[in-house]
């Protein structure tokens, strides 16, 4: 199976609170979400600044992850991808 990822997937966490993989796109500073059991992308989100890096989950929803460049760490909602 292929998806569709943004430019220049790095890293993957999976999340268990809400069943999806995250795909951190180093390039496009952007966070590709997956549905595990349809097998699809489901959104992707824009994280702003530049050179994403890895992600942790604190298994209640909340996706935090690494602007590299910036030297800041942005979180997200898991569900509305928000």
């Amino acid at each position: 199976m292929e998806l569709p990822t943004g430019k220049n997937p790095d890293a993957l966490l999976y999340d268990k609170f809400s069943k999806r993989v995250f795909i951190f796109n180093h390039s496009d500073v952007t966070a590709t979400a997956v549905d595990i059991a349809g097998g699809k992308v489901i959104g992707t989100i824009d994280l702003g600044g530049t050179a994403l890096e890895a992600g942790a989950t604190d298994e209640n929803g909340t996706i935090f992850v690494i602007l590299e460049e910036a030297n800041e760490i942005v979180s997200f909602d898991a569900n509305p991808l928000r």
